[in-house]
């Protein structure tokens, strides 16, 4: 089930973009979307591995160690 998603009079736009088109390494994606001062990403691969077939442990080992 999708989250829901409520608009209220402070909401804003959210900029993101798809990290991997900036590198295929996580490292560097993370660099590129800094100093852009994006707040938010959009992950497909992380260091050219889908995210979909990340283990639970290693997705949440790169979440933990890149939050601001």
């Amino acid at each position: 089930m999708p989250a829901e998603v409520i608009y209220t009079e402070k909401s804003q736009n959210i900029i993101t973009g798809i990290a991997d088109e900036a590198s295929e390494d996580f490292q560097p994606q993370i660099e590129v979307y800094k100093s852009l001062r994006r707040d938010y990403i959009e992950l497909r691969n992380i260091d050219e591995i889908n995210i979909s077939r990340l283990s639970d442990k290693i997705f949440d080992s790169f979440v933990f160690r890149y939050r601001p």
